[in-house]
């Protein structure tokens, strides 16, 4: 009978000891999203100039797992981080209303009113201490598209805070908004299909 319970004992503490480091390992820090620094921007080319559009409201949160190398010292990425972003269509602006509401349009704000974002995979460069490979699913229009690009985290405030940024190059076509062609004085503007989007994304820890 004392074995029997010196047995149950001893796993029963194994498995007590097996639950914490799982606990441990699944431990997260949260970092959330600040306007003050954070900036997305979209360039393209149209038949009478460049154009581009900024935004400063980039919305989410960043959750990276306790032992995420924000030292620059190991490159290994153990878990994913969970990092969901959102941006209001209509906080995108060029500077000029008249462009402002052929893109809202174009982009069906009334229906479709944020562009989301979330981390599917990060996959550290060689011999580039925080920059990283990422893939990701972007919903723009309603269309949601896997998208891969370089991105680098900078810690700040001994990581308290950190700074992602990163630039990928897509097609107005690939998320079914067809390029505006609005009438102007001059005739009618065409607006080129490729643009590039760049940001930079300021988190911090609360």
């Amino acid at each position: 009978m004392m074995k029997l319970t010196n047995t149950s004992l001893g796993g029963l503490c194994a498995a007590l000891l097996l639950t914490t480091g799982a606990v441990q390992a699944a431990e997260t820090v949260t970092y959330w999203a600040q306007i003050k620094g954070s900036k997305i921007t979209v360039a393209g080319d149209s038949s009478l100039h460049a154009w581009t559009v900024e935004a400063n409201l980039i919305g989410g949160t960043m959750k990276l797992s306790s032992d995420f190398p924000l030292d620059g010292k190991s490159s290994e990425v153990k878990v994913v981080p969970e990092v969901n972003v959102r941006i209001p269509v209509r906080n995108m602006k060029s500077g000029k209303e008249g462009m402002d509401n052929v893109m809202m349009q174009a982009m069906n704000q009334g229906q479709h009113k944020y562009i989301t974002y979330k981390l599917t995979k990060l996959t550290p460069k060689a011999g580039k201490p925080m920059e990283y490979d990422s893939t990701g699913d972007l919903t723009v229009n309603g269309v949601t598209k896997s998208v891969s690009m370089p991105v680098k985290l900078e810690p700040l405030d001994g990581g308290k805070s950190v700074k992602v940024s990163g630039e990928i190059a897509m097609k107005m076509t690939d998320f079914k908004i067809t390029p505006p062609r609005p009438k102007i004085a001059l005739g009618l503007l065409t607006v080129d299909d490729n643009i590039k989007l760049t940001f930079e994304w300021m988190t911090t820890q609360k």
